[in-house]
């Protein structure tokens, strides 16, 4: 069994490698509770608001430097 890792960006353009978490906030100007999409980052154990069109889950699969790709990713193959 493998972990599940996934990976989103912030409004700023910063990745956060973590797990996913659909969460809620506070909308001041509707007065309710709007979803909104999270990466509870482990290693620092807190959450971090991405923006959900970037949202990636990791497929297991590393190119020839060692990083790991996640889905969505554009990958270049060299196969004959």
């Amino acid at each position: 069994m493998r972990e599940i890792k996934c990976r989103g960006r912030d409004e700023r353009g910063t990745w956060h490698y973590g797990y996913y978490v659909d969460g809620y906030m506070f909308d001041s100007m509707s007065g309710q509770a709007v979803k909104v999409p999270f990466i509870v980052q482990t290693q620092l154990e807190r959450n971090v608001r991405v923006v959900a069109q970037t949202v990636g889950q990791y497929t297991g699969i590393e190119d020839k430097n060692g990083k790991g790709i996640y889905h969505k990713d554009i990958v270049r193959s060299h196969d004959g």
